[in-house]
């Protein structure tokens, strides 16, 4: 998850499955590596845990 939004706050990046970007990546990434990475994406963050919330206290 880190990754992907890192990527986007440095406006990197975008890529779907759709495979605009994999035809001018300066890098050469393909279609299949984009959309693994996607996937793998939205993967973690359905599976990503809430925050611990801080316990009640009784004052």
């Amino acid at each position: 998850i880190g990754m992907v939004e890192q990527m986007d706050a440095e406006g990197f990046g975008g890529c779907t499955n759709y495979g605009e970007c994999s035809r001018v990546c300066p890098q050469e990434i393909s279609i299949d590596v984009i959309g693994m990475l996607n996937r793998e994406y939205r993967k973690a963050k359905v599976k990503k845990k809430p925050a611990p919330r801080k316990a009640m206290t009784t004052q």
